[in-house]
Formats: structure tokens, sequence, C-alpha cells
């Protein structure tokens, strides 16, 4: 019985969406559209993760930074990809790698990396 009720309000739902499609002439029921990510580009401080208040020693392994929250607060408010993977780019020798995000908990301005990331040497 249960089933079939479901059904009868299915069926009723459907009915009166097709009604109101027809009399408004624009869809009632929201198209499912293709959001774009948004681009995040910001230039910090950077230190090496050894310098954060929080540190501990298996933040030196991997790819994983730490940024402030007002980048946090940012962007939540966009529309972005998860996970979140940013490419970073050192303006002084223009080289690049890709990394993710351990906290939101570096001070603002400031971001702290691993310090194979840091290093001028790494391709």
């Amino acid at each position: 019985i249960l089933k079939s009720k479901r059904r009868e309000n299915c069926a009723e739902m459907q009915n009166v969406v097709d009604f109101l499609n027809g009399a408004l002439g624009v869809p009632v029921m929201p198209q499912r559209r293709v959001v774009v990510p948004q681009e995040f580009r910001r230039q910090f401080k950077v230190y090496s993760v050894a310098c954060a208040n929080n540190y501990k020693p298996n933040m030196e392994e991997g790819d994983k930074i730490l940024l402030p929250s007002s980048a946090f607060h940012e962007l939540g408010r966009m529309h972005i990809q998860y996970p979140m993977m940013f490419q970073v780019r050192n303006p002084k020798n223009d080289m690049k790698t890709h990394c993710g995000v351990m906290e939101f908990t570096a001070p603002e301005g400031n971001a702290y990396f691993p310090f194979w990331v840091t290093n001028e040497e790494t391709p």
C-alpha cells in the first residue's frame, strides 16, 4: 500500500509540474547546470612548515600546505572542485608544483610549505 501511495504522489507531482511548465512556459524544476570552477589566485609569504606553531614531524612528508583561515572562507564561497588541489609557483624562479591543503591555520598573509616544496632545486 505504501508503494502504491508513493506512486500516486509522484504521479500527482508530475502532473502539477507538467501543468506549471505548460502554463508558465519555463521549466519549474531547475535544470542541472554545469558549474565552471573558479580560479583562486593569491600571493602569500611562504615559510617552512617547521616554523608553524602547530608543527608535527609528519607535516614535512607529502604535498600538503597550511593556509590562513581567510583562504578557507573565500574558497567556501567559490565554486571549487574537491579535493582542493593548487598549482603553486615561485615568482623568483618560475618553478611550479601542485599541492593540497592540510589545514587552514596559518597566520593571515602567510603560508607554510614542506621544505621540499620550497627548495629551489625542486624541478
